[in-house]
């Protein structure tokens, strides 16, 4: 019971934090005109894209049929790329659909209403998590590399790069939680940081693994390295009390920081952190790593990049460019459209797939259903997304 109360507590307080952060983007003027002004009713001035993570069918299917009546085109990337480098607007309303991550319902429903209604998108997949069969013991997984091909060969899904790991990394030696069973906030585990090198480079973490400050590998932040034996001492200590029972006991944290804390206090230097030409060299081979991967898979060239968590530096900018991707997206902070700017490809800005229904057009949504939609899912539901 007591985990349940915790479940439900989460997801409402998630619930209540993200219409504030909305709210105050829009005001600061972060949104294209279509999203904030009730009177628009026609497009101008750019091509809108929306950002996708896991879809549901009911409301997926009703965001096709929006853009069916309405008459949208959905571009595919040769023609938008085109419009960024002519700065010439379709003859029609169009947008651009992107998808990231790679999960089971990109096949499942994405695909599938897609293909019924002739329309066109692009996905951005990590490799490392793709798998060689279907997962169909759960409800959410990924895809498999068979299902991966038959979306690119068909024409309706663009599959490029979403770097190899998709990996966050730690930031700074804050502790701000330990490894346990109500850790994610995402099913398929992509806020779980990722720690060790080389081959034992991995986010599967062990009960009690001491969570520090972490973002994004390609944020500009150098990576934390944390100890192993701070590490491995609190893992241990989590074992010694029943593994994944321990954290039953109502002080389980309080007990293990006081612990955490003991223990690197007897070190000298727990902590080090990597050096600039690491950092530049962990982001080139995760970027490299993944159209690698991808172009061998699907025996294609892969020329466009979605960063993780939508957010990157100037840095992982410049990589990008050397590693030969043709531009780069972004998340949904959308400053206005990216046009007839060939700088811009490497910044594209997206909004999210809420805002689809704030398009001109029959049907068109208010800003107040919107935030209620927003709210009532996040509270159905403990993905990030």
């Amino acid at each position: 019971m007591t985990l349940f109360i915790e479940s439900i507590r989460q997801k409402v307080s998630r619930g209540f934090r993200e219409i504030p952060i909305e709210a105050k983007r829009i005001l600061r003027g972060e949104y294209p005109p279509f999203v904030v002004d009730a009177r628009c009713n026609s497009l101008t001035g750019g091509i809108p894209v929306f950002m996708f993570h896991s879809v549901q069918a009911d409301d997926f299917r009703a965001k096709l049929e929006y853009l069916r009546v309405n008459g949208y085109k959905t571009l595919n990337m040769k023609e938008y790329l085109q419009y960024l480098s002519s700065g010439d607007v379709p003859d029609v309303p169009s947008v651009l659909l992107t998808f990231d991550d790679g999960d089971s319902s990109l096949y499942r429903v994405a695909y599938l209403f897609l293909r019924e209604y002739g329309f066109h998108a692009v996905a951005f997949v990590a490799p490392y998590f793709m798998r060689e069969q279907p997962d169909t013991s759960v409800e959410k997984s990924w895809c498999s590399w068979a299902q991966i091909l038959e979306m690119d060969r068909s024409g309706t899904i663009d599959i490029q790069s979403h770097t190899f790991y998709h990996d966050r990394v730690f930031i700074q030696p804050h502790l701000v939680d330990f490894y346990h069973p109500r850790f994610r906030q995402n099913v398929l585990g992509l806020d779980i940081p990722w720690i060790g090198e080389g081959e034992s480079y991995t986010n599967d973490l062990k009960w009690g693994t001491p969570i520090y400050q972490h973002a994004s590998r390609f944020t500009g932040h150098r990576r934390l390295l944390d100890d192993e034996k701070i590490r491995q001492s609190c893992i241990d200590w989590v074992d010694s009390r029943g593994g994944d029972k321990c954290f039953e006991a109502k002080h389980w944290k309080r007990d293990l920081t006081k612990y955490f804390h003991s223990v690197a206090a007897g070190m000298k230097t727990p902590f080090r952190y990597e050096t600039e030409q690491e950092q530049t060299e962990r982001m080139r081979k995760g970027l490299a790593l993944a159209k690698t991967v991808l172009e061998d898979r699907l025996n294609k060239s892969i020329l466009y990049l979605c960063y993780p968590y939508g957010d990157a530096c100037e840095m992982a900018v410049s990589i990008s460019k050397e590693t030969g991707y043709l531009c780069g997206f972004w998340w949904d902070v959308a400053t206005g459209y990216a046009r007839g700017n060939l700088d811009l490809r490497y910044h594209i800005r997206r909004v999210k797939d809420d805002y689809l229904m704030r398009l001109p057009g029959k049907g068109r949504k208010s800003l107040a259903e919107i935030f209620r939609e927003k709210f009532y899912r996040r509270i159905r539901t403990l993905d990030l997304y």
